[in-house]
């Protein structure tokens, strides 16, 4: 047996047709196919969840009961398997509290840093802070004031009421504590006692009476020592050290060991690596509570359309028949302040909106209402009510930082931990690059500052340069996730480990994918096997090992169409290999096709400026394919999707999330609507499915209720719905699946019972169209209910389409959220393309990385599905990495030249062959390549 391969045998997952395949360790295997050709169900649900099963087994049982249960594969025997890390194309993370440098373990290496050799600035006056030792005093004393006695005290307080001042100087007395200076003078406390009405001023109680030496090496060191922490001890942190002169004793300084501003004397606690954490309550914003936002009335969400007037119910939710006394009380006050009720919200002058939201006078105003309803948050129908105006807005007591006062004011080369988390990965590897230290702090901190440079360069090295440490993970893409992911796993120099990577180079520009290559090489180098599910040719090239899947998808797939080294998988005759040989060719062909003539209608924006962007002007070509490209963090979904697709939709349907500044745009008026084609998900219950998604589940239930067995019965459409009881199996309500309530574990969800998961009451089952039940029609897939309806032209147009977006391998009733992003992108892109062609009026599409989880002749499908709706009148954008579509593209908007803060201009515009031509930077230099180069 050869142990330097990971053996796999009558593999027969999901739909892998009893696959045998050897797999060299220690080496990049890339496996490469079509979609659904059982790529995923190889390399996740097969070899990472044997390699975590097996890992799993070898750890003690106590371990085991509070780690996830993988189910072994279906597979006849798989030897030589080591532990297995997977970095999926998902991002998981939906707690606002993770940010990049939480999830890099960035920041923890950052409050060490400042907790080491971190300078504490005093925040009432900016003055560096310093810590004196005892010695340090006693020196500085005995220089200063050689041969002279001071006196070491306290300062205290005196209460007002007599009985317990009196117990407290008893005490005091008792104790040993017999003078006390007042006014400079020294006062006994036998004689105060005596006395009805004492003096207000300060009391100082001396401890010790000392006549300094002329060298500070004297013993009398300790005796100092000794006093001063009694006088701190019992003068909350502070002594005070007096002298005599002229008779009176006159206070010297104030002493603590505490670090302390020497100005204002304002004390600061000892620096500790958890003081500079947001997420604990010794470092986190008081007013926040580390979340960097507070939650606050939202004017956008109360006025939803400001195309309404004050008097049309602008004011969403004095609409609301709980608050509509407050809508009667609202036009009375305008009408008391003159202000125009039946003029529409946006056409109010901002002195006008600001009475009506903020209050004014007598009246409440809008946040008036919400702080009365804030009172009775305590009743959740008011929470849930508050819940749908608020939205989180800055802190105004931390700006956004997360971190309190105390925090905020340590510094390391003048710059706080807020101004580092604000910086780029980029930048940040720059300023500790840059950064001088002295001798003592160089070797102190040598090892935090190695691993914050091999973090910082890793993550540099995979095209996450522009990310900043304070952006909050779960707004990553998931191709930015798992690069963290990927930056994490190389600074942990694990080896012998089996790594499992789902297209890593998604969402990267060729540029950065060579990095990325670079990346994946040391991770290689370390000793590890990587497993690559990828179609990006440069990657497959790339690879040791191939391994095509195909031939087709769904259940025309799951074969072994080839594996073997890079260089017999070029020399292969089949599909893949020759679309990696041959895609330079095909983009080239696309570059040198005839150009559509110029367009005469402009989106025209000006003035873009949201993020990084640098108050941009920019000309989009309408009735075209226009491909917006850039390396990652270059500014492309804030320019599109921020700005051009928000304020449109503002524009024509009244709403809009927030809007990225710019000055103006035109052009809009030759546009009907506009349609953001995203990739999450279609729905998060079993309910939702490819047929209901577009609208082709109401003519299947028709068909069912038209049957003979149905009218006999008199079945009508609803019964066969997993939405409606009718029909439904009542056991798991229509889900197919129950869940099993396992108090302190995770749910479990178990196959219902009763029905089997076929969702259905057994009478419905039994109603048959062309021998086939519902249950069966919901697990057809979508090639084989195209070639099944046939007749039933509007259904099978449907259908027509998604076979044409490739996704002809998906059952009818797979539910939405076992899809992956690019799969409920494309069923998006068919409901649209549907829509498209039913409707007049231009609409512009806008997509954003419509090729993720292609293959070469998937992506080519898709470049006609985008032609088509551009020959029907409409505008398509597309924000892409992908040659083979920017290629394709009529027109291309090219942002950067970096990401981040170096990013945010326009670098080209042009079609391909014009940037190509030119060799314009970034991606014209790849185009040009391309198109010169064999």
């Amino acid at each position: 047996m050869d142990v330097d391969q990971l053996i796999l045998k009558g593999v027969k997952q999901n739909n892998l047709k009893n696959i045998d395949l050897n797999v060299p360790l220690h080496q990049a295997v890339i496996i490469t196919g079509p979609s659904g050709s059982g790529k995923s169900s190889l390399a996740f649900e097969t070899i990472h969840a044997e390699g975590q099963r097996r890992y799993m087994q070898s750890l003690s049982t106590y371990a085991r009961q509070f780690l996830e249960k993988f189910k072994a594969p279906l597979a006849d025997n798989i030897l030589n398997i080591p532990p297995t890390v997977a970095l999926e194309q998902i991002n998981p993370v939906r707690n606002s509290r993770a940010t990049v440098g939480t999830s890099t373990e960035i920041n923890d290496y950052l409050r060490l840093l400042f907790e080491k050799i971190g300078t504490p600035y005093c925040a009432a006056c900016g003055v560096p802070m310093i810590t004196v030792s005892y010695a340090d005093e006693f020196t500085r004393l005995c220089r200063d004031y050689s041969q002279k006695t001071i006196l070491i005290g306290f300062e205290h307080t005196i209460v007002k009421d007599a009985e317990s001042r009196k117990t407290f100087l008893e005490d005091m007395l008792r104790s040993g504590y017999s003078r006390v200076i007042i006014d400079e003078a020294v006062q006994t406390l036998e004689s105060l006692l005596t006395q009805k009405r004492l003096p207000k001023s300060p009391w100082i109680f001396v401890v010790d009476r000392l006549k300094l030496p002329s060298s500070s090496e004297s013993s009398q060191l300790t005796r100092f020592t000794e006093s001063m922490k009694n006088a701190i001890g019992l003068g909350r942190g502070m002594a005070q050290l007096l002298i005599e002169k002229d008779g009176k004793y006159q206070t010297l300084s104030s002493f603590t060991p505490l670090t302390h501003c020497p100005k204002c004397h304002v004390v600061t606690g000892a620096k500790k690596a958890i003081s500079f954490s947001f997420n604990s309550p010794l470092g986190a914003c008081e007013t926040c509570k580390g979340f960097g936002n507070t939650l606050e009335v939202d004017e956008q969400l109360v006025v939803p359309d400001v195309r309404l007037s004050l008097s049309q119910g602008a004011i969403d939710p004095f609409t609301k028949p709980s608050l509509r006394h407050w809508q009667k009380k609202l036009l009375e006050f305008c009408k008391t302040e003159k202000i125009d009720i039946d003029l529409p919200y946006k056409d109010l002058s901002l002195e006008a909106r600001t009475k009506v939201f903020k209050g004014h006078k007598k009246f409440n105003g809008v946040k008036g209402v919400f702080d009365l309803l804030n009172e009775e948050k305590y009743k959740m129908r008011i929470r849930v009510f508050v819940s749908r105006y608020v939205s989180p807005f800055e802190c105004t007591s931390c700006h956004g930082s997360r971190l309190n006062t105390t925090a905020l004011s340590v510094k390391v080369s003048d710059k706080n931990l807020a101004q580092l988390f604000e910086m780029t990965v980029g930048e940040l590897l720059v300023f500790f690059q840059s950064l001088k230290l002295s001798k003592k702090e160089a070797a102190i901190c040598e090892d935090i500052l190695q691993q914050l440079n091999r973090r910082l360069t890793t993550l540099n090295t995979v095209g996450l340069g522009y990310l900043t440490l304070a952006r909050q993970t779960r707004t990553l893409s998931g191709g930015e996730y798992q690069r963290i992911l990927l930056g994490t796993q190389l600074s942990q120099g694990l080896t012998d480990t089996l790594y499992v990577l789902d297209e890593p180079s998604i969402g990267l520009h060729p540029q950065d994918t060579q990095k990325l290559l670079s990346v994946l090489n040391n991770l290689k180098d370390q000793g590890n096997t990587l497993v690559i599910v990828e179609h990006d040719p440069e990657v497959i090239e790339w690879g040791d090992f191939i391994v095509d899947m195909g031939p087709g998808s769904g259940s025309k797939g799951g074969s072994l169409m080839f594996s073997g080294t890079r260089k017999q998988f070029l020399s292969h005759p089949g599909y893949t290999a020759k679309a990696v040989r041959d895609w330079r060719e095909e983009c080239r062909d696309s570059l040198l096709r005839k150009v559509p003539p110029c367009p005469t209608e402009w989106l025209d924006v000006q003035g873009a400026s949201g993020n990084n962007l640098k108050n941009i002007d920019v000309k989009i070509p309408l009735s075209s394919l226009v491909a917006v490209t850039g390396v990652s963090g270059s500014g492309k979904s804030t320019l599109i999707v921020d700005t051009v697709y928000q304020a449109l939709s503002k524009l024509f349907l009244g709403k809009s999330d927030k809007i990225a500044k710019f000055e103006s745009m035109s052009g809009f008026e030759h546009l009907s609507a506009v349609e953001l084609v995203d990739q999450s998900p279609i729905g998060k219950s079993s309910r939702s499915n490819p047929l209901t998604f577009i609208k082709g589940y109401d003519e299947v239930r028709s068909l069912f209720a038209q049957t003979p067995d149905a009218q006999r019965k008199k079945f009508g459409p609803g019964h066969f719905s997993f939405n409606v009881a009718s029909g439904r199996c009542e056991t798991c309500e229509g889900e197919g699946r129950v869940k099993i309530d396992m108090v302190f574990m995770e749910d479990v969800w178990v196959t219902c019972p009763t029905c089997d998961g076929k969702r259905f009451k057994k009478s419905v089952l039994a109603i048959r169209y062309r021998n086939r039940n519902i249950d069966d029609i919901l697990k057809m897939t979508i090639d084989e209910a195209y070639e099944f309806f046939i007749g039933i032209t509007s259904l099978r147009t449907k259908l027509a389409l998604l076979r044409e977006v490739g996704l002809g391998y998906l059952q009818l009733g797979q539910p939405g959220f076992s899809l992956s992003g690019g799969e409920a992108q494309r069923l998006k892109i068919a409901r649209e393309l549907n829509q498209a062609t039913s409707t007049s009026g231009s609409t512009l599409f806008i997509l954003d990385e419509p090729t993720t989880g292609l293959h070469f002749h998937e992506i080519s499908k898709l470049i006609g599905v985008l032609r088509r709706l551009v020959s029907t009148g409409h505008s398509v954008i597309v924000i892409e990495h992908n040659l083979q579509l920017i290629c394709a593209a009529d027109y291309l908007i090219d942002l950067g030249p970096d990401g981040g803060s170096g990013g945010g201009t326009v670098v080209a515009v042009g079609t391909p062959k014009e940037l190509a031509q030119k060799k314009l930077p970034q991606t014209g230099k790849y185009l040009f390549e391309i198109l010169y180069q064999s």
